[in-house]
């Protein structure tokens, strides 16, 4: 259990980085770019789609998931750090839907 502590610890910023983007990308208001040009905003969430889809297809498998969910367990019994819990609460949230 220590091990996964201070990896969960030693980790905790590159974690809630990767997670915050992912629900930034998840949330963005793309339709808000066709206002300005027609289409722009299918384009710009096409390019970022080929960043993003990758990265989202490796976070949903179980494995992935499994681990963020000790992480979220860790983070909130644990090392009692209630950013990384509720960035990962949100994400779960967001995936599930």
């Amino acid at each position: 259990m220590n091990k996964v502590t201070s990896t969960v610890g030693a980790n905790k910023k590159h974690i809630e980085t990767l997670l915050i983007v992912l629900i930034l990308l998840n949330f963005a208001p793309y339709e808000v770019l066709d206002t300005v040009t027609p289409g722009l905003g299918n384009k710009v969430k096409s390019m970022l789609g080929v960043l993003a889809n990758p990265v989202q297809g490796l976070m949903s498998h179980v494995f992935v998931r499994t681990i963020l969910f000790v992480a979220m367990v860790v983070a909130c019994c644990t090392i009692k750090d209630m950013n990384l819990f509720l960035i990962l609460a949100l994400y779960f949230v967001m995936v599930r839907r």
